[in-house]
């Protein structure tokens, strides 16, 4: 008789994704992921197959959670959307010196390049935050902060990239003040 699951998979799903975060997915080991998981090599494959399965997994998990978080960010309907794009600038900007590692989705894109499945994913999940941000842009555009002759697709693929940009940026230079006044452009960008 097979042993019923003993844990919560989400849990250890995000433990998972905290690593290869850090390390990326080449060079996170099996035995990383038994450590950071805190399950043993038959659990860990029983419960996710392989270390590729169980990436996917996070990279789902990750894609939901900061689709949340955009949701989150600009949800509030009482709020000219200009100041919760603003906001949700602003955050980004922070997090870019606050966080110690790149983005994600950016780790991913080049180390899993040639995976179509993956790739797959990360285009699905890029695009579900575009509708997000292009959703409230268009509102920005409707109340008159943002130009309606303005594609607010292509601006909210260019603040997406911004945000990738902010770390980039930071994890060269270590510099808050130049990670703010590209917050300030993209700002500016949205209204000109």
């Amino acid at each position: 008789m097979a042993r019923s699951i003993e844990f919560i998979p989400e849990e250890k799903i995000t433990k998972a994704l905290e690593v290869f975060w850090e390390k990326g997915y080449s060079n996170t080991s099996l035995n990383d992921l038994v450590e950071a998981t805190q399950l043993n090599k038959s659990s860990l494959y029983n419960s996710f197959t392989d270390k590729r399965t169980l990436f996917v997994e996070c990279l789902k998990t990750f894609y939901t959670q900061i689709q949340c978080e955009y949701k989150d960010a600009v949800s509030c309907c009482k709020t000219p959307a200009i100041e919760q794009l603003d906001a949700l600038i602003d955050k980004k900007a922070n997090e870019s010196y606050m966080k110690k590692t790149a983005c994600f989705v950016t780790i991913t894109s080049f180390e899993m390049a040639n995976d179509s499945a993956v790739q797959a994913i990360l285009t699905s999940g890029s695009q579900k935050m575009v509708e997000i941000l292009t959703t409230f842009i268009e509102r920005a555009q409707k109340e008159g902060s943002i130009p309606k002759e303005k594609d607010a697709t292509i601006i909210a693929h260019v603040m997406l990239n911004s945000f990738s940009g902010f770390q980039q940026s930071y994890m060269l230079y270590k510099n808050v003040n130049l990670i703010n006044k590209m917050a300030d452009g993209l700002k500016a960008y949205l209204r000109a």
